[in-house]
């Protein structure tokens, strides 16, 4: 029947947006702070997530600094501040899309583990940088203390091998 037919694609419609909303850990913590601008303060460092070469990290890094020194409430308030910059158009779009996280706390949890995530992600990917490069041409003393420091952060989730 017809009225089955288009409750079927809204509803395809609605698991698009859904899953678009969702996205990977970089849009994703974007949209959550769109949301809620006031978790910003509560994730994580986010460390090591500059070492990552993906679309997105940029933003998320500068969104992420901007609401810790001036942090905002609303949605609005952030859109309002970022008005004259080329970032505001993405910020919108996820800001049009619904939220499945229904409060702060909720979304400050998801969003330190994202960060927490790509931060590990990050330091796994400047590890690999370091080490390639020392076998190749060396480093000199302040990669050589970076990496130390990783490989020293590294070592208590390594697992025995069995």
């Amino acid at each position: 029947s017809e009225s089955a037919s288009a409750e079927r694609s809204a509803t395809l419609h609605r698991n698009a947006q859904a899953s678009a909303g969702r996205g990977n850990l970089i849009r994703q913590s974007i949209h959550l702070m769109v949301h809620y601008p006031q978790i910003a303060d509560k994730a994580p460092d986010p460390q090591g997530i500059a070492a990552l070469d993906r679309p997105g990290i940029p933003l998320l890094l500068e969104l992420l600094q901007s609401l810790r020194e001036q942090p905002c409430a609303t949605t609005g308030a952030l859109l309002e501040r970022w008005r004259q910059r080329p970032d505001v158009e993405h910020l919108s779009k996820l800001a049009a899309l619904e939220c499945h996280i229904p409060d702060a706390t909720g979304a400050a949890k998801e969003l330190a583990g994202a960060i927490r995530h790509l931060a590990d992600e990050g330091a796994f990917v400047r590890r690999e940088q370091l080490l390639s490069k020392h076998a190749r041409q060396g480093l000199d003393e302040a990669e050589k203390a970076e990496l130390q420091a990783l490989l020293r952060a590294r070592a208590p989730d390594q697992a025995p091998a069995t």
